[in-house]
């Protein structure tokens, strides 16, 4: 869940350079959906992970009403974990790129 905040962080501040973002973006629920509104993302990558975290949002609470650790098993969230690191992976590639031609 760190890396997806970490993730709407790095797309909203490439967004920044040359982008005003609309007033009353208190989450980054928000943010994620103003950086695929702006075509950062696509809308379907948008869409999976906010599933992914709101999962990972539900899990938590559960197991802390019931007073155990916050830990989710690896393999329970190996496609998710999968999926977030392509898509770190798919990012930096992206900025190299970027910067290359720059």
């Amino acid at each position: 869940m760190i890396d997806i905040e970490f993730m709407v962080q790095f797309l909203a501040l490439d967004a920044l350079k040359t982008e005003v973002p609309p007033l009353g973006l208190s989450s980054h629920r928000q943010w994620l959906q103003w950086v695929g509104d702006l075509g950062k993302i696509d809308s379907a990558t948008v869409h999976s992970l906010l599933a992914i975290e709101s999962f990972y949002r539900m899990h938590l609470n559960q197991v802390s009403l019931q007073n155990k650790p916050a830990w989710v098993k690896e393999e329970s969230v190996a496609e998710e974990r999968q999926f977030v690191q392509n898509l770190w992976k798919a990012l930096l590639i992206e900025v190299r790129s970027e910067r290359k031609n720059d």
